[in-house]
């Protein structure tokens, strides 16, 4: 029913649009592989202007496509450079995000801010590294943190994406309008779940 990237990205920004004017949500978002799942996508890399590792030798980065609000709603902070924007689309620049992890490993003396990265998905792909964020426990506090590499949504489009609303008081009420608000723009489209942070990081 979605045949194209451009299709996917717009029914999320549909959905995240409409739960943002629900009364009592902050901010809202959404990422391909949420924290503390145990889901994760890694891929080899480059980097542009270094020699090239070897097969099988060099690092991998935990890749996740998020949404320009995704950072907000999470409380993870964009600590140099600039988080994602709408303008950030499938029609402009390649751009990508770092974790903090990653920025410390492969750049301990300088910024990665405007180095590239070069890896195969689909097809070769240049990003050019425009943030680095707060780091994640993607497995929980006592594990360590990974080389993170976020794309936006727009550019790197997933069918299936956890949307993660941040929001006041008790976050159980806001389920319902949740609901109601995806199926007022696809009645066929189901959100698969619904529940708080703090019950995930209990499971």
């Amino acid at each position: 029913k979605y045949p194209s990237d451009t299709a996917v990205a717009a029914f999320f920004k549909q959905a995240e649009a409409r739960i943002a004017q629900l009364p009592g949500v902050r901010s809202v978002g959404a990422i391909s592989y949420l924290p503390l799942t145990g889901e994760r996508s890694v891929t080899g890399f480059d980097i542009e202007g270094r020699p090239a590792w070897k097969p099988g030798e060099g690092p991998g980065g935990d890749m996740r496509a998020v949404t320009p609000g995704y950072f907000a709603a999470m409380g993870i902070p964009i600590r140099e450079g600039r988080g994602f924007t709408d303008t950030d689309d499938i029609g402009s620049e390649k751009v990508g995000i770092v974790s903090q992890t990653f920025a410390k490993s492969l750049f301990p003396n300088e910024s990665p801010i405007n180095h590239y990265l070069l890896y195969e998905w689909d097809k070769p792909q240049r990003v050019r590294i425009v943030g680095v964020a707060g780091d994640v426990h993607h497995d929980g506090a006592a594990k360590e943190t990974y080389m993170e590499i976020y794309r936006p949504h727009t550019q790197f489009a997933y069918g299936s994406m956890a949307v993660v609303v941040r929001a006041e008081g008790d976050p159980s009420r806001i389920a319902i309008p949740m609901r109601k608000a995806v199926r007022e723009i696809d009645a066929n489209i189901p959100l698969a779940s619904v529940m708080p942070m703090t019950e995930l990081v209990t499971r």
